[in-house]
């Protein structure tokens, strides 16, 4: 078992709760998210105990500890805690990311952690035709055009390519996605970046080139929750090639039987896993085949993996 130094990202939108609440240490502000999981050109976790970044670690143990077949590592995890409304956004599609920025697409999805009474999700939009999104977003008609959910906690949004999405202010979410960058913002609310002086860019014609009209998704998801060896465990996503995410909650003691590799964050509370002592925020690496991991305290782990087919 391996635990995972998280990496710092400065936000506009960031916020104080991952100093506040998970006691996570850092000198930038403000920081608007905490990479547990990364492997990207700004930066790479740092697998502590193997003494090296995740990327290397990866390319050792790809066969032993993880046992797929991505060349590059292939998950991301991250905290976000807003203070103010992220930018309305979408990723592309696979076809599309693969032939103009030469990246595989970004699905994603979010659990909600916490949110402030009346939080929200944007989510979505109500146009019915490409031309009416176009026409009420170059008119910047933004409060007909998009649509909303309720942020609940312990509930699930997967975000896939082509849906515009934004978590909303005082939403904490444990975000899962594939290991790519590619985001178009479409909407920042007309703010100035205090670094630059200047509005952030957007990328209209790519957002309007991937943009899925009509809308049409579920929304928020719980699936049930089932109890067994002392543990619950919900199943929230699990698609090949994309990414699995599912919760283990402990209310005491138990224990869960990993045939694939895990990265566990502890998302409430506080306790152990085989033994060893963990708290709020942090992640560790359990490789594939580990057997029975021993859960105890009370707490939720949030668990990321991967599975090819």
């Amino acid at each position: 078992m391996y635990k995972i130094a998280p990496l710092f990202a400065e936000r506009i939108w960031g916020g104080n709760k991952l100093k506040e609440k998970f006691h996570f240490e850092f000198d930038k502000s403000p920081v608007g998210e905490a990479w547990l999981i990364a492997d990207v050109p700004l930066g790479t976790s740092w697998v502590e105990g193997a003494d090296m970044p995740l990327d290397k670690f990866y390319e050792k143990y790809q066969e032993e500890y993880f046992g797929i077949l991505p060349e590059k590592f292939p998950l991301r995890a991250t905290i976000i805690d807003p203070a103010d409304n992220l930018s309305v956004q979408l990723h592309p599609t696979e076809a599309y990311a693969l032939k103009h920025e030469d990246s595989l697409g970004k699905p994603e999805a979010w659990y909600v952690i916490e949110s402030e009474p009346g939080g929200k999700i944007q989510f979505g939009h109500t146009a019915k035709t490409k031309e009416e999104f176009i026409e009420k977003a170059t008119g910047d008609c933004w409060d007909e055009l998009l649509s909303y959910v309720d942020a609940e906690e312990e509930k699930f949004l997967y975000v896939g390519a082509g849906i515009l999405h934004a978590v909303g202010k005082g939403v904490i979410c444990y975000e899962i996605a594939r290991n790519a960058d590619i985001t178009y913002r479409v909407y920042d609310y007309n703010r100035v970046d205090k670094k630059t002086g200047k509005p952030r860019d957007l990328h209209l014609q790519k957002a309007f080139d991937n943009l899925v009209v009509p809308f049409a998704e579920t929304g928020m998801i719980k699936p049930a929750e089932i109890w067994q060896n002392g543990v619950g465990v919900i199943e929230y996503y699990n698609k090949a090639k994309e990414f699995i995410f599912r919760r283990i909650r402990c209310n005491n003691s138990g224990y869960y039987q990993q045939s694939e590799f895990g990265f566990y964050t502890v998302g409430r509370g506080n306790g152990r896993i085989n033994h060893k002592e963990v708290k709020l925020g942090d992640t560790y690496f359990i490789p594939k085949d580990s057997g029975t991991i021993i859960v105890e305290g009370d707490m939720d782990l949030l668990v990321a993996s991967y599975r090819d087919q």
